[in-house]
């Protein structure tokens, strides 16, 4: 899942209230396609337990959904369901997000070009260097117009820095942060 508001202060299952597990469960079912409340039908079934944080942070959580024994509308159970339970504050370290990469490698010669591939290549690696820390939606972020780098360092190759920083108009990720990477990798050059 996403950022769901409201656990930030929430760390444990005894922080939990009926209304904050109906809401991710809510959150849950929403994400795979359930619409209009249909997740009420299934509720009465589902216990929700083991909501934790993770690895120290102070913005992901965890959970685990099972469903009753004898339940006749749901079978099984999910494990470490993860969600974000306040917004990614880009410039914050205590995120622990990863801010340099090294080689982007989905990229094609002739994209080299086209701003849209390159911008889109970049915030897809910074997207997968956090993936186990921090779900991030390539519509939420972006590349800071005017910020590209290019230092070209003796003995030390090229590293670029560009800014990235969050989309206006939404409200799970802000600020900005300088992200670096050694630049790009196409046809084994």
């Amino acid at each position: 899942m996403d950022y769901v508001e409201g656990f930030e202060n929430k760390n444990k299952d005894s922080d939990l209230t009926i209304d904050d597990k109906e809401k991710l469960i809510s959150e849950l079912f929403n994400l795979n396609g359930y619409v209009n409340n249909e997740y009420k039908k299934y509720i009465i079934d589902l216990s929700l337990n083991n909501f934790h944080s993770i690895q120290g942070q102070k913005i992901n959580r965890k959970f685990n959904l099972s469903s009753s024994l004898n339940s006749k509308v749901v079978k099984g159970k999910l494990v470490d369901v993860f969600f974000r339970a306040s917004p990614i504050d880009l410039s914050n370290r205590e995120n622990q997000l990863r801010f340099e990469g090294q080689y982007i490698n989905n990229i094609k010669l002739n994209d080299l070009t086209d701003k849209t591939k390159i911008t889109n290549a970049i915030l897809k690696y910074f997207i997968i260097l956090n993936k186990n820390l921090n779900l991030i939606k390539i519509n939420k972020i972006l590349l800071k117009s005017g910020t590209a780098i290019n230092k070209n360092k003796p003995n030390a190759g090229n590293m670029f820095n560009i800014t990235i920083e969050a989309a206006s108009n939404q409200n799970d990720i802000k600020n900005e942060e300088v992200f670096k990477f050694q630049g790009f990798f196409i046809n084994g050059v």
